[in-house]
């Protein structure tokens, strides 16, 4: 068998594999089958979160977006176009399977935290498939920018309108296509990016992570702003795939070795706590290597003072 046709027979397994939870349909009552659905933009919810669908033809994705801790007062105050809350966003497939996560903080849902490690174990989604999926995600941001949505949630679609930064055009049907039918397989997505910016010119930085492992693209922000939003520092690459299990909030059970540090936030880093760089150092290493001990302890719990970002190679901290 070829390269070209065995990554199109894996694709496809996948794809069908994906398809026995129901193409098309829903097995949560909350979220309407694709054929419920009316074309373009469908706003389901739009009271203390957005949740809504965007559709196109016989194809769909699902979002909601989530209000987390109060955005710290040491990155309002030096950028106050920051939300007053910590962003999060989850985008799943028309089968239920998520594949897009905005991570505002240290935490997101538990259900969300649950579907993520259910995704590292499930088959991959056939690239071409997930490549249509991005770009319905592309189209939804542009949909939710003329949509009219309560003032209160303004954040909220400003979250999922900012999205679109994080959907490059490697990742859309066209450049999949020709990486399978040049190589025989799709892109690589087993990486971690740095991305940062100056906060206090020559003086603090802030930094933040975009990764995608097992199928899934988590754009973090790291208490400020988001990978996205800022510049391109460095990548690595690596089998830990440890990014996936993010915080919830607890730090017992399986939660115990999260990529996120679940320490006091410390804009110095020092006394116990953690800033971000110490997320961004703790993220990278999980996707290299895996694992890397408890949440409250390592880079999460020091007294190193850390203003400036780390780069990918760094290990400790």
């Amino acid at each position: 068998m070829t390269k070209l046709h065995r990554a199109m027979f894996l694709g496809a397994l996948g794809l069908s594999m994906a398809c026995s939870v129901g193409c098309g349909g829903s097995s949560d009552p909350e979220r309407p089958a694709v054929a419920e659905l009316k074309e373009g933009l469908n706003l389901l919810k739009v009271d203390g979160a957005l949740v809504g669908a965007f559709k196109r033809g016989d194809h769909a994705i699902y979002f909601e977006t989530h209000a987390g801790e109060k955005t710290l007062d040491v990155y309002r105050n030096l950028d106050p176009s920051l939300p007053e809350q910590e962003m999060d966003l989850r985008v799943m497939d028309d089968t239920g399977r998520t594949f897009y996560i905005q991570k505002g903080g240290d935490t997101i849902p538990e259900a969300w935290d649950k579907a993520l490690v259910k995704e590292a174990n499930l088959p991959r989604v056939d690239p071409i498939r997930r490549a249509e999926d991005f770009e319905l995600l592309k189209a939804a941001t542009d949909a939710m920018a003329a949509a009219e949505v309560p003032s209160v949630l303004k954040a909220h679609k400003l979250t999922m309108v900012g999205t679109k930064l994080a959907i490059r055009d490697d990742m859309l049907r066209p450049a999949v296509e020709k990486m399978v039918k040049e190589t025989g397989y799709a892109p690589a997505n087993n990486s971690i990016e740095i991305h940062g910016k100056w906060i206090i010119w020559l003086v603090a930085e802030h930094t933040a992570t975009w990764s995608q492992v097992n199928g899934v693209t988590i754009n973090s922000c790291n208490h400020g702003n988001c990978a996205s939003s800022m510049s391109h520092w460095c990548t690595a690459s690596g089998g830990g795939g440890t990014q996936y299990y993010e915080s919830s909030g607890s730090n017992s059970g399986s939660f115990a070795n999260s990529s996120n540090c679940t320490t006091n936030y410390n804009w110095n880093s020092t006394g116990g706590g953690h800033n971000c760089h110490d997320d961004s150092v703790r993220a990278v290493w999980g996707v290299k290597y895996g694992p890397q001990g408890a949440s409250n302890a390592g880079v999460c719990n020091n007294g190193a003072s850390h203003w400036y970002g780390p780069g990918c190679s760094e290990t400790s901290w």
